[in-house]
């Protein structure tokens, strides 16, 4: 057991979103395709798993459930106020 097995449910729940049920089953299948692309090109997985932690981190704590969360709360709302205003 290495310390990345440790720490990849944690990975996964941020990659996938922590803001609804469903993001952690993203980020599962978001790392386990990353996994394999990873592999076929490359034995440096854990360093390109990292790398997109710390992004997703920084840069997009909304992906990919809290998008859709959002997307849903707020831009399906105004598409159908204007179709039904037509």
């Amino acid at each position: 057991m290495t310390i990345f097995s440790s720490f990849l449910p944690m990975m996964m729940a941020f990659i996938g979103g922590i803001t609804s049920f469903s993001g952690p089953i993203y980020g599962a299948a978001t790392l386990t395709g990353l996994d394999e692309l990873i592999t076929a090109y490359t034995e440096r997985v854990v360093l390109l798993t990292g790398t997109l932690f710390i992004l997703v981190v920084l840069f997009a704590p909304l992906v990919p459930s809290g998008l859709l969360n959002h997307a849903r709360a707020n831009w399906l709302p105004r598409l159908f106020a204007q179709h039904t205003a037509e």
